[in-house]
């Protein structure tokens, strides 16, 4: 745990064992900035041997809990309690990838109402490329959801006359 200037940074090693029993070390960096007022959060992914990082920006308070010698990153929603974070974000991505097909990601770790319920989920958007009517360029807008404790796609959301553009 590092803190610097009112920001605060922390590093979490972790060891995972793929299913395929590779054997793999990720670095998990949760960082937290107050920028105008509001406090901002990162959790960024760090794979040493594929080279990869991704990240998840989040206004949602993080804790991290240690339980014998396991770390736990908990989300605290609006009404006080708290749902863990068991999918990180280099697997959100992943998800979303498979169902969007598309290589420019935003992830965001956000509260959403589920039944009346609220709960956290990665909101996956990317904007795809394609012409309407076969004629015109432009940009389509596309949304997806994701549980974060159990990886499951909760929702894809695109505009309705999506079925025009050809190319999507």
């Amino acid at each position: 745990i590092e803190i610097e200037n009112g920001e605060r940074e922390i590093k979490i090693k972790k060891k995972i064992i793929e299913e395929n029993g590779n054997e793999r070390e990720i670095e998990i960096e949760i960082e937290v900035e107050i920028e105008e007022g509001i406090v901002k959060r990162k959790i960024k992914i760090k794979d040493e041997i594929k080279g990869e990082e991704f990240e998840a920006e989040t206004e949602l308070e993080l804790v991290e809990e240690t339980i014998r010698n396991e770390t736990k990153i908990l989300g605290i929603l609006s009404n006080g309690s708290s749902q863990e974070i068991k999918i990180m974000p280099d697997r959100a991505a992943e998800i979303a990838l498979e169902r969007l097909r598309s290589r420019n990601l935003t992830i965001e770790l956000k509260e959403k109402l589920h039944k009346n319920i609220p709960r956290i989920v990665y909101n996956v958007e990317t904007n795809k490329q394609g012409k309407f009517l076969g004629i015109f360029k432009l940009k389509l807008k596309v949304e997806a959801q994701i549980d974060p404790e159990t990886g499951e796609l909760l929702g894809f959301f695109k505009p309705w006359w999506a079925f025009l553009v050809a190319g999507e």
